[in-house]
């Protein structure tokens, strides 16, 4: 018994799918993009293709999925790099998004359950993408070297009072006590079950940290007068020091040589190193929850863009070979932001179907079908003013040709099956549509000569005549959708 599921019979979504793909290649290659239409229209097939890997559940395929669909999703948006607004290019990556919609359709089904698996994707490989992309930000900013530079500038330790050395060791002997005492629950909580012996030495760190309002109120009073005194008489310590010839001096030269500060400050690092090794263990798990390998596999696509835009910036002369003059940094940067721009893209063009099938706009299964139609039709109508007039008209008869057969493919679905045996039927359904827009084409280029010839001047009622005709076709069409 053949299974009646929401989506179009193989035989009719195949048969949309291909139309689509030799339509926008067509647009593509008539407005002088080649090349661009053709990395589009393969990006597309692929998006599609990799959408639908994501809602299998296999581990593997899924990863399969995130991976395709980042490529692909750069490959779609290949024309952008060239200007979106530069002739023949709006055309392309027109055409491009509607065999992208049509083949969600054809090949991915479902797309309300797709949305999920694209959300999920687009969240976890785009958050990867943002951390690479600000770290390359950071770089090129020149943070990294700022910071070192506002390292250097510091003074040395000599030239600084004696009461500010005093007071900074103070701070950081506060500073390791009260880290401690957190960093002690936090490597209690890591090692589990324990022997004797690190019980012992967990128990030790716990006497010596110390939480925040364990510290004696005098102490803050002693510490609050101190850099009140570091405020008013910074040097006074000093001839304080200065009054006592051995003790003074070797108090002195022990806070000026730094060893104190030096041995504090590794302490706390260490400490610090704990504590911030618990929030990244915490916000990894929350990010990989509640299924790790799921998790992982629809970030796949994000995490390899950028493990390989990080290796071919640091392969010295890899940038140059790519005929790119951008600094490494900035490369880093842009990239992944860039591949993130085209998983939103991707997720847009969905989440259009998704309003289609939602406010019952048009039929379930066939909102690729009725997007991806649109979507042809604008990309003829701007292609229009540069190419053959039959190749525009021909444009928006493939047009037609999707939606009527993608259409009725997705009505098959929905009462015979997707598996029924119909192909016969549709085959013919398929032929006369194509026959109907051929004669659609061949009136259209007609009708140019009927009107008059392009390069005489059109007389105003002809041109008004025309517009009218054409919004009442387009009006019609837009009835038969939502029929």
């Amino acid at each position: 018994m053949v299974g009646v599921t929401g989506h179009a019979t193989r035989f009719g979504r195949r048969v949309a799918l291909a139309v689509a793909v030799v339509a926008a290649l067509g647009l593509g290659t008539a407005v002088g993009s080649p090349l661009s239409v053709l990395v589009g229209v393969g990006g597309a097939l692929l998006v599609a293709r990799s959408a639908a890997a994501l809602a299998s559940d296999a581990t593997a395929i899924r990863t399969a999925g995130s991976l395709g669909l980042a490529v692909g999703g750069l490959s779609l948006l290949w024309p952008l790099g060239y200007g979106l607004f530069a002739g023949g290019l709006a055309v392309t990556v027109c055409v491009s998004l509607a065999v992208l919609a049509v083949g969600v359709d054809a090949v991915a089904g479902d797309v309300t359950a797709l949305g999920r698996h694209l959300v999920r994707t687009t969240v976890h490989s785009g958050l990867v993408l943002f951390l690479v992309a600000m770290g390359g930000v950071l770089v090129a900013a020149g943070v990294v070297p700022a910071t070192g530079s506002a390292v250097a500038a510091i003074p040395p330790l000599s030239a600084w009072p004696s009461l500010a050395l005093l007071v900074a060791l103070q701070l950081q002997a506060l500073a390791v006590v009260l880290a401690l005492d957190l960093a002690t629950v936090v490597l209690e909580s890591w090692v589990g079950d324990t022997t004797d012996r690190i019980d012992g030495v967990l128990a030790d760190l716990a006497h010596l940290g110390v939480s925040l309002t364990d510290v004696s109120r005098w102490y803050w009073g002693a510490l609050s007068v101190q850099l009140l005194l570091l405020s008013l008489v910074p040097r006074q310590f000093d001839a304080a020091l200065a009054a006592l010839p051995v003790l003074g001096a070797v108090v002195r030269i022990t806070l000026a040589s730094g060893v104190l500060h030096l041995s504090l400050a590794v302490v706390l690092c260490l400490v610090l190193a704990v504590l911030l090794g618990e929030v990244g263990r915490r916000l990894l798990v929350g990010w990989l929850a509640p299924s790790p390998p799921h998790t992982l596999a629809y970030a796949a696509g994000g995490v390899a863009v950028s493990l390989v835009t990080v290796v071919i910036v640091a392969v010295p002369g890899s940038l140059a070979s790519f005929g790119l003059a951008a600094a490494p940094p900035a490369v880093v940067a842009v990239a992944p932001l860039v591949v993130l721009a085209a998983l939103v893209a991707v997720l847009l063009v969905s989440g259009a179907m998704a309003v289609l099938v939602r406010f019952r706009s048009v039929p379930d299964g066939a909102p690729g079908f009725a997007l991806g139609a649109a979507l042809l039709a604008v990309g003829a109508l701007l292609a229009a003013p540069t190419v053959f007039p039959p190749i525009a008209f021909a444009g928006v008869a493939a047009a037609f040709v999707v939606w009527d057969v993608g259409a009725t493919a997705a009505d098959l679905g929905r009462t015979v099956g997707p598996d029924a045996p119909t192909q016969r039927g549709e085959f013919v359904h398929a032929a006369a549509s194509v026959l109907v827009g051929g004669v659609a084409v061949g009136l259209a280029w007609a009708a140019l000569f009927v009107v008059g010839p392009l390069t005489a001047a059109i007389p105003r009622w002809r041109a008004t005549l025309s517009l009218a005709l054409a919004l009442s076709a387009i009006a019609a069409f837009g009835f038969a959708l939502f029929d």
